[in-house]
């Protein structure tokens, strides 16, 4: 068994070979290491001085020593050979320790510089008696060798015991040819002597166990403890784990709650605005019917007074010849600066009129009731002008009518002048009515324009807050990851400062045992007393490596079971986040396809309540109207997640064209043949 200073030994060694690697740095790379081994003599009387020390190698003389007063030795031997340690004084018996340094083959070639501790052993040199058989010491009193299964050294008990026999034997038949006094007195000491290394093993026996048991309550108290803080600090994250999700997901909540709220607040503010648009549209549509209508009717009044003129005209014209050129030039240049300034007039008029409808149109815009009442006060107004402005033509006429007698033909010249007035005013209502079409057609592009721009804002507002949100979740699985790491790094350093404390124990255990070794090896006087010390103590040292491995082994499965208790929760408010996650997408496409056939179905009907169920619930639906002289065929394809709208406008004239609808962008053409393949069903 090995007895040394550790500390001591350790410090020495490195040292010697921090020297030797800066003096020769590169000759060591090609030396093997060498095992050292050391000690003390001791002499039964007397001092250790003069001793000498002779050593063989692989029976081959190859150097001795003199032991100095103190009585220590050291010396390093060469791995693969066999010694023998040869220690003699004059009038002492001669004693040889033999130490065998082969090793495996393994073990050699890829021995470090450090391979295996120095060993310790004590020599005790007894005065050589007269008569005493002293063959027994010509063999080596002890061997020192390699055991693989402690993969080091130490020494052969077997050999140890029968040794040991031997050499009592000889001391017993030493003690019968002494005096009785002296073989009394001799019984005496030795009997003592093992009574006291018997107290003495006892007592330090008695010690390692208290000391031993204290470390294992101290150490089970630290674990306990270790345990019970990691569940009450693993219970209060779990709590505000937990208090965390519910906060999250009432904030989740809550934005969703805001964002429908939102989406309902404007679709109530688009359904009113496209009610607006549809009854101005309407009665638009009724203002220029009941313009057509009235337009029509003065024609055909126009046209029954211009047959009734004819006649009258025919039946006057031998009467008017007489007088036909002057009162020609006359009527000429008087029908000419009436029909320009009745046309003036009629422009000035119809210029009000214009004003006083785009007014109306510009307040309709901001206020839609107020402009379909504006809308209809000016329509009532207009009729009520057009109703006057025919009373006061048939009154006209009807005066001209009783001054006709008097002046024929100066009556036929106004009725020509009337003729040519009423025709410059139907071309006049006629290029009116076009410019008012043609005005409302603008009006209608610029609100369609308007309302598109309207709607791409609320998308781009709708679209910052869906990011505002991702960026938020973004962020706090940003901090709980890193909150996670720091965890484990604390963890992890925990674990390291734990595994550097029980380092130090053991180094302090170890110092300690070796210095006892050292206190018990001075004491001792016979190996085989030594021997069953120290193997008491390496049974109560592997008893004690067998403990601590059990307690790292269970040590290590409650952390492993409870780190694999944190992935499992973490796991599962991974996979909770995502389905939530997952659900919110679901909600945003559902919300956009509808939004987006809503807008489209709007475009084209007053109600579209289920006309938009159809839409969302099949793969196609068509739907077919009628507008300004053209068939409109919508088809709608609701299929992965999209919403894609195709429509075909039928002209009146025979020409047909294909749209696809693009969002904010309007329609955008397309062939026959696309409109086809993607609306097939």
């Amino acid at each position: 068994m090995r007895f040394h200073n550790i500390a001591f030994k350790r410090t020495l060694f490195i040292s010697c070979a921090l020297i030797i690697m800066t003096l020769q740095p590169f000759s060591l790379l090609s030396q093997k290491p060498r095992y050292e081994v050391f000690g003390k003599v001791k002499m039964s009387e007397g001092d250790p001085e003069g001793t000498r020390v002779y050593i063989d190698r692989d029976n081959q003389r190859v150097g001795n020593e003199t032991i100095p007063r103190n009585g220590k030795f050291e010396f390093d031997l060469d791995y693969q050979a066999d010694y023998i340690l040869t220690f003699e004084k004059a009038g002492y018996i001669t004693k040889s320790i033999n130490v065998n340094t082969h090793i495996p083959d393994s073990e050699y070639q890829t021995v470090s510089y450090d391979p295996f501790e120095p060993f310790e052993f004590q020599v005790i040199l007894f005065k050589q008696p007269e008569g005493t058989d002293i063959v027994v010491f010509n063999q080596p009193v002890a061997i020192i060798k390699y055991h693989s299964n402690k993969d080091d050294f130490d020494y052969d008990t077997d050999y140890s015991k029968t040794i040991q026999k031997r050499i009592d034997d000889i001391e017993k038949k030493s003690i019968t040819k002494t005096t009785p006094q002296e073989n009394e007195r001799k019984a005496a000491a030795e009997l003592q002597a093992q009574i006291e290394a018997a107290r003495k093993a006892n007592e330090e026996k008695l010690r390692a166990e208290n000391i031993e048991r204290q470390r294992q309550i101290a150490e089970h108290k630290r674990v306990t403890d270790s345990i019970r803080l990691a569940k009450e600090e693993e219970k209060r994250r779990q709590n505000e784990e937990h208090a965390r999700r519910l906060a999250e997901q009432k904030r989740v909540s809550d934005s969703i709650k805001a964002a429908q709220e939102e989406l309902t607040r404007q679709r109530a503010v688009e359904d009113a605005r496209k009610r607006a648009m549809a009854q101005a549209r309407a009665d638009s549509l009724q203002r220029a019917q009941e313009i057509e209508r009235v337009r029509k009717a003065a024609e055909e009044a126009a046209r029954v007074q211009a047959e009734l003129e004819n006649k009258r005209l025919a039946e006057e014209e031998a009467k008017r010849k007489a007088k036909e050129k002057e009162e020609k030039t006359l009527a000429r240049q008087r029908a000419l600066a009436d029909s320009i300034k009745a046309a003036q007039e009629e422009l000035a008029r119809q210029k009000a009129i214009e004003d006083a409808r785009q007014r109306a149109m510009a307040q309709a815009r901001a206020d839609s009731l107020q402009r379909a009442q504006e809308i209809e006060r000016v329509r009532k107004a207009a009729e009520e002008a057009a109703r006057v402005q025919e009373e006061l033509e048939n009154k006209r006429l009807a005066e001209e009518e009783a001054k006709r007698k008097a002046k024929e033909e100066e009556e036929k010249t106004l009725a020509r002048q009337r003729a040519l007035t009423d025709s410059i005013k139907r071309a006049e209502d006629e290029k009116i009515r076009a410019e008012q079409f043609e005005q409302l057609k603008r009006i209608a592009e610029q609100n369609r324009i308007a309302d598109s721009i309207r709607l791409a804002e609320d998308e781009k507002n709708r679209l910052k807050l869906i990011e505002e949100m991702r960026r938020a979740a973004s962020e706090k699985a940003r901090s709980d990851s890193i909150l996670a790491a720091q965890q484990e790094e604390a963890r992890l350093a925990q674990i390291e400062e734990n595994r550097k404390l029980r380092e130090q124990i053991a180094a302090a255990r170890k110092a300690e045992e070796d210095a006892k070794r050292e206190a018990q090896m001075e004491e001792a006087r016979k190996i085989a007393r030594q021997k069953a010390v120290s193997d008491s103590i390496r049974k109560a040292q592997e008893e004690q490596q067998r403990l601590r491995v059990e307690e790292d082994i269970r040590r290590v499965a409650l952390e492993r079971a409870a780190a694999d208790s944190i992935n499992r929760v973490r796991e599962k408010e991974r996979r909770e986040r995502e389905r939530e996650l997952n659900e919110i997408k679901r909600a945003q496409y559902r919300n956009s396809i509808e939004e987006r056939a809503a807008r489209s179905l709007e475009s084209s009907f007053d109600d579209i309540g289920d006309k938009l169920d159809e839409v969302l619930g099949r793969r196609k639906t068509v739907y077919e109207y009628y507008e300004f002289n053209k068939k409109v065929t919508k088809v709608f394809i609701n299929e992965d997640n999209s919403l894609s709208v195709y429509v075909k406008v039928e002209h009146s004239f025979g020409d047909t064209y294909y749209f696809v609808e693009e969002g904010i962008r309007g329609y955008r053409s397309i062939s026959q043949m696309i409109y086809v393949t993607r609306t097939k069903d």
